[in-house]
């Protein structure tokens, strides 16, 4: 089960490897 916290920082690293 994936922590609101993780999920969060999960986003930030796909929208920077998206860049």
């Amino acid at each position: 089960m994936w922590t609101k916290r993780e999920l969060y920082e999960l986003h930030k690293v796909n929208a920077c490897l998206a860049l």
